[in-house]
């Protein structure tokens, strides 16, 4: 009787010895430590595929440096003989710092340098516009800087791979370019508008749910 309470003890204690040691393990490998990176990218449902992905460097459990690029590239055939297009590349590194959360669930306030250049054109059979996609000065080329902070959150569903969300607030600098109007005609006099710089100061959010794995 005496050994059958010791082995049922034993087999508790080890029992609940494996739990332990499984929710540790658990803490241990669902969020990123220090060294582990992590690629993402926004699926939007309500404007397409983001045209941006996401980079970040854990230099601690609680902090990383993130680095997020992206491409644009709009072209609109207008006529047989006019088309007008638009790209931007855009840059932004940043910060986050990330709290306790729960084994699962990363909450984090940040911060990033956005930086973008848009270059525009438009031509048809009568004139060629560069720095916009009319004579108009709709969709002018520009360079913007800003800063952005941020707050957001990961969800680990499973070891290495989260879903999150991302909202913040955004100062940005723009200087828009000039738009030179050249027509084809001998007889239309060429035309100018000179650029401008602008400020603008918003509240964004992803748009969408953040997709990633951490390696």
């Amino acid at each position: 009787m005496k050994m059958k309470n010791k082995l049922t003890l034993l087999a508790l204690a080890c029992g609940l010895s494996f739990a332990a040691n499984a929710q540790v393990a658990e803490q241990e490998t669902l969020k990123p430590v220090t060294g582990n990176k992590t690629l993402e990218a926004t699926l939007n449902f309500f404007g397409g595929a983001s045209t941006q992905i996401k980079l970040r460097k854990f230099t601690s459990e609680q902090k990383a440096v993130r680095y997020t690029a992206g491409i644009s590239y709009d072209y609109d055939k207008l006529a047989d003989d006019a088309s007008s297009s638009s790209l931007t590349i855009s840059f932004a590194p940043g910060f986050e710092k990330h709290f306790a959360g729960t084994n699962r669930l990363s909450p984090y306030l940040g911060f990033a340098v956005p930086i973008s250049l848009t270059g525009s054109k438009f031509e048809s059979e009568y004139s060629e516009i560069k720095g916009a996609t009319s004579e108009h000065g709709y969709d002018r080329s520009k360079f913007s800087i800003g800063v952005d902070g941020l707050a957001g959150v990961d969800f680990y569903v499973a070891k290495n791979f989260y879903i999150g969300f991302e909202a913040g607030v955004g100062l940005a600098y723009r200087k828009y370019s000039d738009v030179e109007v050249k027509y084809k005609s001998d007889f239309t006099r060429n035309s100018n508008m000179d650029g401008y710089n602008g400020i603008n100061f918003s509240t964004f959010t992803t748009g969408g749910l953040r997709i990633g794995f951490a390696f």
